[in-house]
Formats: structure tokens, sequence, C-alpha cells
């Protein structure tokens, strides 16, 4: 006990203490090169990101407790599905997806934190895929509409006529520019406004 309450004021000391109105940002590698510009786009707030890159919803879901509620913050930026859709560790059905993102929302709920969705990104995959990613934002929004959660549409924003990420807006097909995180910024600056306004 004497040796928990020591680390406990060890890391205050080191400025470990949660911050007021914090927020995480929890996602794989689009999240977790966003945050690299945190200090720059979001000047003097309390955002914290954390993102590993390759990471599908379950990878993301089984850190929950370690990246997001074990840091106490006010609300939570839940940016996930890109790694399922595109299948770069094999098949993740949609539902699969879905459970997962649910999953990570009822923890979240259940310790007072408020949530923000983010729709998955576009892509430049095959049609089909396009098509998924439709098809599971659909699902987020009406999910975010009944929790209730704040719902951010980073894809009506982002995508080109054949719901692709806009060639302007990405170095890969797959992730943001500085010009596409700045799009991004813009619309979860007012998601988060509005979470942390609200009731639980």
């Amino acid at each position: 006990m004497r040796g928990r309450l020591l680390l406990l004021v060890a890391l205050v000391g080191l400025g470990c203490k949660p911050p007021e109105n914090g927020v995480v940002f929890l996602g794989d590698s689009i999240t977790n090169a966003w945050g690299r510009e945190f200090a720059r786009q979001f000047p003097g707030k309390p955002y914290i990101a954390r993102g590993v890159d390759g990471q599908t919803t379950s990878e993301i879901r089984d850190r929950f407790r370690r990246d997001v509620i074990d840091l106490r913050p006010k609300a939570v930026v839940i940016l996930a599905g890109t790694n399922d859709v595109s299948g770069a560790h094999g098949s993740v059905p949609l539902e699969k997806t879905e459970d997962n993102l649910a999953a990570m929302i009822e923890m979240a709920r259940s310790h007072g934190i408020r949530v923000v969705l983010g729709s998955v990104l576009p892509m430049n995959i095959s049609p089909k895929g396009r098509g998924t990613i439709v098809r599971l934002n659909q699902w987020i929004k009406s999910f975010a509409e009944r929790v209730p959660a704040q719902y951010v549409d980073f894809h009506s924003a982002m995508k080109d006529s054949s719901d692709g990420l806009r060639s302007d807006l990405t170095v890969d097909g797959i992730h943001p520019t500085l010009v596409g995180y700045a799009i991004m910024g813009s619309l979860v600056e007012t998601a988060i406004r509005t979470a942390l306004d609200s009731p639980q």
C-alpha cells in the first residue's frame, strides 16, 4: 500500500495528474500521426494521443483501460476501424468491428467519460472496401444517436466523388496530409465542446 502511495505521489510530481477537461484521442496510425501535430494544431489544449500503428478495433479495445480509463479524461475521441476494413491483418467481419466499438463506448460511459465517435476516413481501396466503410459509418452514426454520443463525420468532409480519400488530402491513400488533419481538427473541436457541455 505504501509503495502504491509513493508511486502516485511521484506521478503527480512528474506532472502526470490528469489535466482538467483532458481528452484522449484513441486509435491507430492515423491518430498516432495526428498526435504529432497536437501542439501546433491545438495549442494549450489538454489533448493526449493514444494511437498505435496497424491496430484493429480488437487491439484498441484491449488497451482501452490503460490508455483511456486510467488517464481519467473528461472525454475520449474514438477513431478506429481503418485496419479492420482494409484487411491489413486478415478479414474482420463488420459485426465484430461494431461490437468492439460498442464495448469501448460502454466502458467509457460507465466511467463517466464523454464519447466522441469519429467516422472511419475514406480510403483509396477497392470499391467493395469503400462500400464497407460507408456501411460502417452509417452504423457508427446511428449508434451515436442512440447512446447518445457525439458523431464526427470526417468521411463526408474528405471523400472524393467515388468515396475514396481526396488526393489533395492524403499522402498514401489512407493517411491524411496536414491539410487533411486541419479539416479533421476543426470538426473534432466542435464535437468535443459539445460533448463537454452535455450532461452525462
